[in-house]
């Protein structure tokens, strides 16, 4: 299929392995069943009733931001937040390359890091993503300088562990660690870059490192989205395909969880990269039509301010790409502090409010909790949510809201 066919496919056999179709919802059941050692889950339905959907307050008990004032108070480039079991909450200031503490009112308490490349800082173009280790430490990554740098629950600096490279990879990047303290990070091989044209295919290694930073080994390499080489004009750039997303992987502190080209399908792995389990469920889906194509070349475009990279753009759209047949399900993976799995629907460029599915610690498909509108989530708690919220004028605030767990 091609973005000028008009005449779309069926699709079920892409989805017969999980049991599902593209416009139906079956009747709600939930299996499970051993097959040579992996656990098989799977769910054709919701299983909350309406009463039992879990519910979002629409305004924050806590919101940490501002336009101008106090300079505590001006935060950007906000990748992740998290709030600690004292209620102290943790917003990793990208923008000012420091990690800023406030108490349970909102109001500074105090920073800590800065830009370089020192013990405790953090160098250019990190993002400052951050996890709790084993005995309630945090880490906070900086990958520009292939490390963490990691601190106590009040701030104080404790160490750096830097991440030693793989030779047949690329940069190592944290992204989560294990019970027993060693990281997982990941690192992107160095793709096969086509002729203008040709799509392009390029992977990424899942390694595993010990507490002080030595490379244990490779435990799982993954395919990620394809791209094409396009050029015009002497310019060259490698885009995705449309309708393409990259593999979402994330750790809890006993797996590695992976969930592939977007499909309602994630699969554990334990730390010596063994598949362990295998959930699937079946959510309605999107038959990719002339209009959405439309919807997403427009949305790009209308994102792009500079001209020239606008006319580059725009011819790569007008090629004959190649297309899916449906849109992803899915375009962000996360697993909470009780264990639920959440995973954000996909969303084409201008659709408004993030929906996320979540799927219980045992594999069931629980249901779909709506977020107040343009909330970019961080971290879910057992009682509440922290994201952060992007007015008009570009302002960021953090915001911790109520969430109410139906039992």
């Amino acid at each position: 299929m091609t973005c000028r066919h008009y005449l779309i496919r069926c699709t079920c056999y892409l989805l017969a392995a999980i049991g599902c179709r593209v416009d139906t919802i079956p009747t709600a059941t939930f299996g499970v069943v051993d097959s040579a050692g992996v656990r098989l889950v799977t769910s054709t339905a919701p299983s909350w009733t309406p009463t039992a959907i879990w519910r979002v307050a629409d305004s924050p008990r806590i919101a940490v931001g501002a336009a101008d004032g106090a300079e505590e108070y001006l935060i950007s480039w906000i990748w992740d937040a998290l709030l600690l079991g004292n209620g102290t909450l943790v917003v990793g200031n990208a923008g000012g390359h420091d990690v800023r503490l406030y108490d349970t009112a909102g109001q500074f308490v105090r920073r800590t890091g800065r830009e370089g490349a020192g013990p405790g800082e953090f160098g250019a173009f990190s993002d400052l993503q951050m996890w709790r280790l084993p005995g309630g430490e945090l880490a906070v990554r900086d990958p520009s300088l292939l490390r963490v740098n990691v601190f106590d629950t009040t701030g104080v600096f404790r160490r750096t562990v830097t991440f030693t490279p793989p030779d047949s990879a690329a940069r190592p990047t944290a992204i989560g660690s294990f019970a027993d303290g060693s990281y997982v990070a990941s690192a992107s091989e160095a793709d096969d870059r086509q002729a203008p044209g040709r799509v392009s295919r390029s992977y990424a290694q899942y390694l595993r490192y010990d507490r002080n930073g030595g490379i244990l080994g490779t435990f799982l390499r993954v395919e990620m989205a394809p791209h094409m080489a396009h050029e015009l004009g002497g310019m060259m750039h490698f885009p995705y395909l449309p309708f393409t997303v990259d593999p979402l992987v994330v750790t809890d502190s006993q797996s590695v969880l992976l969930l592939r080209r977007g499909e309602p399908v994630i699969e554990r792995y334990d730390p010596a990269g063994k598949l362990v389990e295998r959930i699937a469920w079946s959510p309605p889906r999107r038959r990719i039509t002339p209009e959405l194509y439309r919807r997403l070349v427009a949305g790009d475009l209308g994102a792009t301010p500079d001209p020239q990279q606008k006319r580059l753009w725009q011819h790569y759209y007008d090629q004959d790409l190649p297309l899916p047949e449906v849109v992803p399900a899915y375009q962000r993976l996360y697993v909470d502090e009780t264990r639920h799995l959440w995973v954000e629907r996909y969303r084409l460029p201008g659709e408004g409010g993030r929906v996320w599915d979540v799927i219980g610690p045992d594999g069931r498909w629980l249901g779909p909790v709506k977020l107040p509108g343009g909330f970019w989530l961080h971290r879910a708690g057992a009682e509440f949510l922290v994201g952060t919220q992007t007015d008009s004028l570009d302002v960021e605030r953090v915001q911790v809201h109520a969430l109410r767990r139906h039992r």
